[in-house]
């Protein structure tokens, strides 16, 4: 063979040499990482050693309590029973509920605060027996979001309200005290849910009552599981 031809052998097998050794090279690098990245990936990596042995639980479904805990979020207005000791020019005595509209929002525990006028009838029943109920109910609307298609809009359109979840709050209320830290925050934070009202809050005619919670009741609509909810879980959910 000539010098000429024997070089350009020579160039051509080096070319392939090298592109089979970088090939060779790259698939080891890539099996390294892969196997440094499957140490990481791996759940029982992040376990105690006493989980190795469980499987992870990967859930995101949301609780009962955090069920219960939206819609007493989500809700900022409810119906408030306090209880009647007697009718009207009456002095006989029957203990009957009383249901009113009323406006509340949540405080850090989820315990509800109301701005309650002390000529109401259910704040004078508070006054005899501060017992009361708060149910509340995820409104039609929170249950329509703007972006759904047209099907799914027609299909939340037409369901009952009888389907949609609701929460009942069983406790005692009491008035919040005026050198209370927290007062101002309630106010600005109920002004921000119910801007009627920065025309009362300062209003001697108007105060701010808490309930806290001693029973609740989650039903997640007609023919859905309904259960009472526990108090402290309640108070941990976000």
């Amino acid at each position: 063979l000539k010098p000429k031809k024997v070089e350009m052998i020579s160039t051509i097998l080096f070319i392939i040499v090298s592109c089979v050794l970088q090939q060779s090279i790259g698939l080891t690098m890539n099996r390294k990482i892969f196997r440094q990245s499957r140490v990481f990936m791996t759940p029982s990596s992040v376990l105690p050693i006493d989980k190795y042995t469980e499987s992870p639980d990967f859930s995101i479904r949301p609780t009962i309590t955090d069920k219960a805990r939206t819609v007493t979020h989500v809700c900022n207005s409810g119906t408030l029973c306090t209880v009647v000791s007697s009718g009207e020019n009456s002095n006989e005595s029957f203990n009957a509920p009383f249901g009113s509209y009323v406006d509340y929002i949540l405080d850090k525990n989820g315990w509800p605060i109301l701005l309650l006028s002390g000529q109401s009838l259910h704040t004078q029943n508070i006054r005899e027996n501060p017992s009361v109920s708060l149910f509340c109910q995820l409104p039609r609307s929170h249950a329509q979001p703007a972006a759904v298609g047209s099907a799914s809009a027609t299909f939340l359109k037409s369901t009952p309200s009888a389907a949609l979840s609701r929460v009942t709050v069983m406790g005692t209320v009491s008035p919040i005290p005026l050198d209370n830290e927290d007062l101002s925050s309630f106010k600005l934070a109920f002004i921000l849910a119910h801007p009627y009202s920065e025309q009362i809050v300062d209003s001697p005619r108007f105060a701010f009552y808490r309930i806290q919670p001693l029973k609740i009741y989650f039903s997640g609509g007609f023919g859905v599981q309904s259960t009472w909810v526990d108090v402290h879980e309640y108070e941990q959910a976000r």
